[in-house]
């Protein structure tokens, strides 16, 4: 029987801002197929007597199977009330844009035995329910992968209640989804291609749902993504910038794509267990394999980083996950300052690098390096200790402090990067005084900075037979050499001196000196003397030869470098002043570090200096100590069993010990050996104070004393006697 009606007359589902086609009067052909019964359409249709024309709407009752065959000229819409409805062909709804809609208690299967055979490029699917066995309102049924074709499952998904999907393979969402505020439930394998999914929760119930870059999830972090069971979250060389969604982990991975890909959620996170990230980066190329969560994570969960050469980033100050991170092989990059919860559990990376992103300082949880591995330039702490294991070398070029410095294996290296930036130097008038000046951490001295109270060097105004100098240290901080381009021009004269050679003399109030000075890795004594006589003063333009490109006067560089060394002499636009940001990656004014409350180092570990200066409070153990200054203010601790098997700290450098440091070694059966004493200390660049031995109770007459050349100690712990007066 056929009736001819508006059709939103009779579908007033649409009324829930499902979009799905544009009706038009059609007429509507009923077909019942009983419980248990399965027939092809036509069969169904023959059986009743009855005709589908193009343009008819079907509507299937009856709770047995209809099998929807190839129908490349419908273009009608399909209401499917009860039972099932199987497709087994890309045009079983035809090639016009139709909807097919899915009642509470029906069921879509669809099936091909081909790969990427079956889709339904035009038509706009409604479903709700979870079908007549519970297995979905669409189950895909396929023995092979039906996802990556033309438009899998069409142009629009729309759901008019909480719906469930079953794949045995996977198909792809291509369309927009609206899921109008209701759950979508997904088992099993999905493709979210192009799909643009809104208003509403995905609760996805194991298998693997990829994730192109071309996906999206918008509607806010009230929409929720939730994933459970083992699911597979695969990353698809993805930036997910359109994902403003809440993922929700409470249970499953994720898969990363390869080869120095950002992959990116940018929505909030919940980590409700410890979740791994799988999926290697290309070391071959130095490709780090990342993945990126701008916004807040949250939950009781951490990151275990199970691949190599894979990137964290983490962006939001907010996050207060509370399972910490593991990595192997890989980067911690942090965005934001308490990206990584300081209150968080504790860190363990093996060979991993720390790197900070435009974060100037710090707070971070207690840590465990593993291997090799670098913690770049921040300032802040560690909440407690740092500890390194393993062997391979940490390279520490950060000035985060902690209570405690643990090495049980390998190496601690301090990298010369790590200093503070300008805060002081020396400026001196005349050959006979000088004073501590405070500067801003921006410009040095001599290079359009402060001058004996003036903000800049090129101003007039300097007392007559005037020096004024600065004091300091220039870094490359840089792995390689560099070469920069110098200008000088100071009325009346300049020299400058790099590690203790004057690299410029310039005299003369139109005297310009253009040079090429090379500078290897690492920090270099800066003295910088500038001289007035009488009359002006500062940066000159040397009578009208130092101009810039409109042949312009320049007198506001007089100390400037050219950092590609282009050799060009009298062009002032080539140059730039020498600025330190504040961060010390181009001045300081010391090579002192002061790190550690405590340093402790097992049996056979090292510790290099890099020509620093290291000072702690509390030294234990018996490293070897490279180039540098290692300074023991207050206790240094030793295990006598070490001191007797021959162990000593090996110093390439000077060791100094504060006023008032002790000595501590644990007593052992010392024997004859300890009357002729142990070599404890030996360092090449001399030792400075001497160490008072502890108070500790000892049955042995304990003595410290220094070798004659001041660059050994030797401690004796010789039997005492015990006489009783009576």
């Amino acid at each position: 029987m056929k009736s001819s009606r508006q059709v939103w007359e009779r579908c007033g589902w649409l009324a829930a801002a499902c979009v799905c086609a544009s009706f038009v009067q059609a007429a509507e052909v009923e077909i019942t197929v009983a419980e248990g019964a399965r027939k092809t359409l036509n069969q169904a249709l023959a059986d009743e007597g009855k005709t589908l024309g193009d343009a008819d709407d079907l509507v299937k009752l009856g709770g047995g199977t209809v099998e929807f065959e190839d129908r490349p000229g419908y273009n009608g819409n399909v209401h499917v009330r009860e039972g099932i409805a199987y497709a087994s062909a890309t045009n079983a709804f035809g090639t016009g844009t139709g909807t097919t809609r899915i009642y509470a208690g029906a069921q879509l299967q669809t099936y091909h035995a081909t790969q990427k055979a079956l889709s339904f490029p035009n038509e706009n699917f409604i479903i709700e329910g979870t079908g007549p066995d519970g297995n979905g309102a669409i189950r895909c049924l396929s023995t092979a992968a039906q996802h990556s074709g033309p438009f899998s499952l069409g142009k629009s998904v729309c759901l008019t209640g909480d719906a469930l999907i079953t794949s045995t393979v996977s198909h792809d969402f291509h369309g927009t989804d609206n899921l109008n505020g209701h759950t979508l439930f997904i088992k099993g394998d999905f493709f979210w291609e192009n799909a643009v999914v809104t208003n509403g929760n995905v609760v996805q119930m194991g298998g693997t749902c990829v994730f192109p870059s071309q996906c999206s999830f918008k509607g806010g972090p009230s929409c929720v993504y939730t994933m459970t069971n083992n699911t597979v979250f695969s990353f698809c060389w993805s930036q997910l910038q359109n994902a403003d969604w809440t993922l929700d982990v409470q249970g499953g991975k994720f898969n990363l794509a390869n080869d120095g890909v950002d992959n990116l959620w940018n929505g909030p996170v919940i980590l409700r267990h410890p979740t791994d990230f799988v999926g290697n980066g290309n070391g071959s190329y130095a490709l780090y394999n990342t993945v990126r969560f701008p916004k807040k994570v949250s939950g009781p969960g951490g990151f275990r980083m199970t691949g190599t050469y894979q990137e964290l980033r983490l962006g939001s100050s907010q996050n207060d996950f509370e399972g910490g991170i593991s990595m192997k092989g890989g980067r911690l990059r942090i965005d934001a300052a308490g990206a990584v919860p300081r209150d968080g559990a504790r860190l363990y990376l093996t060979n991993t690098i720390i790197a900070y992103n435009g974060v100037g300082s710090c707070d971070l949880p207690s840590a465990e390096f593993s291997g090799t591995g670098r913690v770049e330039k921040c300032y802040g702490s560690w909440k407690e200790s740092v500890t390194k294991t393993g062997a391979g070398e940490l390279e520490y070029a950060s000035l985060q402090t902690a209570d405690v410095l643990d090495v049980r294996g390998g190496s601690v290296r301090f990298s010369p990067s790590t200093l503070a930036g300008l805060n002081s130097g020396v400026k001196g008038y005349a050959d006979t005084s000088s004073t501590q000046a405070a500067f801003n951490n921006t410009d040095l001295l001599m290079t359009n900075s402060v001058v004996n109270s003036m903000s800049l060097m090129e101003r007039a105004g300097w007392d007559a037979n005037v020096l004024v100098s600065y004091d300091g240290y220039i870094w490359n901080t840089n792995t390689t050499d560099v070469t920069w381009t110098w200008h000088c021009c100071i009325d009346d004269a300049c020299d400058v001196w790099i590690d203790g050679e004057r690299v410029i003399k310039q005299a003369g109030w139109t005297a310009i000196v253009t040079k090429d000075i090379t500078l290897t890795p690492g920090p270099h004594r800066f003295i910088v003397r500038a001289y007035n006589g009488t009359g002006g003063a500062g940066a000159s333009n040397a009578n009208g030869k130092w101009v810039d490109s409109n042949n312009k006067n320049c007198n506001t560089k007089g100390l400037v470098v050219d950092r590609q060394a282009r050799g060009v002499e009298l062009n002032s636009d080539y140059y730039e002043p020498l600025r330190d940001p504040g961060n010390g990656t181009l001045f300081t004014t010391d090579v002192s570090l002061r790190l550690f409350g405590t340093m402790k180092f097992a049996s056979g570990t090292e510790l290099k200096l890099s020509g620093l200066r290291c000072e702690t409070r509390n030294l234990e153990g018996l490293p070897t100590v490279g180039d540098g200054t290692l300074v023991v203010e207050d206790h240094w601790s030793v295990d006598g069993a070490a001191v007797q098997a021959g162990g000593s700290l090996t110093a390439a450098g000077k060791v100094v010990f504060g006023a008032g440091a002790e000595l501590d070694v644990s007593d052992v059966q010392w024997g004859t050996e300890g009357n002729a004493g142990f070599t404890i200390l030996t360092a090449a660049g001399g030792i400075e104070g001497l160490p008072t031995m502890s108070a500790a109770p000892s049955r042995y007459n304990r003595t410290l004393r220094k070798s004659a050349d001041g660059k050994s100690l030797v401690f004796t712990a010789a039997s005492g006697m015990v006489i009783l007066v009576r």
